[in-house]
């Protein structure tokens, strides 16, 4: 199962998928079933309420998009009854803004940080174990992280920059971190979080 973010990065996702990836996988003899998302939370929600077995219908999944559809993808896997992750590998194709996990792979896996080579990857089936981290909040929400956590003003960053992601990556960071940071000088954040944090390992979560 692919799945696709049109919208991610540069926006040449599709064109990615139709010029490389496809044709690497037909040469490769690899059947595949293509998702192209058209909104926030479609490729969650498809799998939290998908009434298949995953497991069974399909021997991996890869995302041609960035972190944030990756981290869709994983919280509806997660929130899924029975789900067994260690028999489900996940590959990322990097086409989104920052691209931190595949970044942070390609270099532990000591390879180029490219297209060409994470689809290499992909169709070799390299494989990985991951560490998958899950967050309940004081609110009782459930979330799974693989990168990392951001509170309060860090994550006001993340999110409030999401309308410059035109400009390079490290520009509007900077850019919007003096930017929300005059907002917020007179502003306290709460001084408590209370989440409870349980690591688990999934052998073979992501291949790249």
């Amino acid at each position: 199962m692919i799945f696709v973010n049109p919208q991610s990065g540069k926006k040449n996702s599709l064109k990615v998928y139709n010029e490389m990836v496809q044709p690497m996988l037909n040469d490769f003899g690899i059947n595949h079933e293509l998702i192209v998302t058209n909104r926030p939370k479609e490729a969650e929600d498809y799998l939290s309420k998908s009434q298949e077995n995953l497991n069974e219908k399909y021997s991996s999944i890869l995302i041609i998009s960035g972190d944030g559809l990756l981290f869709e993808v994983l919280q509806g896997l997660f929130n899924r009854p029975n789900f067994q992750a260690k028999s489900l590998p996940i590959g990322i194709i990097p086409t989104g803004s920052g691209n931190g996990l595949a970044r942070s792979l390609a270099y532990f896996s000591d390879q180029d940080f490219s297209l060409l080579s994470s689809s290499l990857s992909i169709v070799k089936a390299d494989k990985r174990p991951m560490d998958i981290m899950k967050v309940t909040t004081a609110k009782g929400e459930t979330l799974y992280s693989f990168l990392s956590i951001g509170y309060a003003f860090t994550s006001d960053i993340d999110i409030e920059s999401e309308c410059l992601r035109f400009l390079v990556s490290v520009l509007m960071i900077t850019l919007f971190e003096i930017f929300i940071f005059l907002l917020k000088i007179n502003f306290d954040f709460p001084r408590k979080l209370s989440i409870s944090l349980g690591v688990k390992t999934c052998e073979n979560v992501v291949v790249l």
